[in-house]
């Protein structure tokens, strides 16, 4: 294990994109329910930016307070490497931050959750893509045991602990390397998963102007295809959507609240919203049109129909 320090973001973000880290090889393997191999790549390309939100910032006040708990709870004296990136011997791209360091055998990575995700912590399970986090340090760091430690809603404190494994060790290098020689060497990008970031990814990959037709192949016209089936089946369940809608506004009638045996299955209540009616505000005003005005340019998908068989 070698360990590289930055005293920098800018030197950080480098170095984590010279490198797969321990957040990236869970979505590599599938295990993340937050991203995806096309989002990794996007960050390894330096298309995606890394975006602060509430959840993270308190993950990382609560931080030293949860270690000082473990520390309690295990009798032990933990260590701190908060600007330490340690890197793989055997395969330089593995690298990762551990959390806290238990000297000489073992590591502790610190999670932080609400109440609604307590139920993935439960009878001994953690999150799969957490584990893959843990077991990816204590690989790299050729550390024997490894823990996981999350503070679920404030309260109750969660650990488990782990031993290496070398048969997953030998399925995260191989997804790790396959990943980094297929896509972000050659600067090609897996397939895009469903989520939002993708999408803002992929607008983000060609700037106009742009060329006017391209002849796709096979596997294009197969997606193509495959949209339209999609697109049947959701206007499909959106028509029954609406129907089952209809019929409970049917059977609550003028009330507000339906119970059954008085538990609340539904609620229909009347909502008040204001709004800025912009047509009367510049019918009567039209010389704040100008003023106020904006125009947005982006690229819409129309998928045309009828592709014959």
């Amino acid at each position: 294990m070698r360990i590289v320090s930055w005293n920098t973001r800018e030197e950080w973000l480098e170095l984590r994109r010279a490198g797969i880290g321990g957040s990236d090889i869970g979505a590599i393997m599938g295990l993340s329910p937050y991203s995806d191999a096309f989002q990794v790549w996007a960050d390894k390309m330096g298309m995606s930016e890394i975006v602060d939100n509430p959840a993270m910032a308190r993950g990382r006040a609560l931080e030293a307070g949860v270690a000082r708990l473990f520390a309690e709870e295990k009798h032990c004296e933990l260590r701190d490497a908060p600007q330490e990136l340690i890197i793989d011997d055997q395969l330089p791209i593995c690298q990762g931050s551990v959390d806290r360091w238990w000297d000489p055998d073992a590591i502790v990575e610190i999670k932080t959750t609400s109440w609604r995700n307590a139920g993935y912590w439960e009878d001994g399970n953690v999150p799969a893509h957490y584990e893959a986090q843990l077991r990816w340090y204590m690989m790299i760091a050729e550390r024997p045991v490894g823990y996981l430690v999350c503070l679920i809603g404030g309260e109750e404190v969660v650990i488990a602990r782990f031993e290496r494994d070398a048969i997953f060790e030998d399925a995260m290098r191989e997804s790790a390397q396959a990943f980094w020689e297929k896509y972000v060497i050659p600067h090609q990008p897996p397939p895009p998963g469903s989520s939002p970031r993708a999408s803002e990814v992929l607008s983000r990959l060609w700037k106009p102007p742009y060329q006017d037709t391209i002849e796709v192949d096979e596997a294009t016209l197969a997606l193509v295809r495959k949209r339209h089936e999609a697109k049947a089946a959701a206007d499909e369940t959106k028509a029954k959507l609406d129907e089952i809608d209809n019929g409970l506004k049917l059977a609550i009638a003028d009330h507000e609240v339906a119970t059954y045996h008085g538990t609340t299955l539904y609620t229909w209540r009347n909502t008040t919203r204001s709004g800025l009616d912009t047509k009367k505000l510049l019918a009567d005003h039209p010389e704040l049109e100008e003023q106020y005005k904006t125009t947005t340019s982006y690229r819409r998908l129309d998928v045309k129909k009828g592709i014959e068989e």
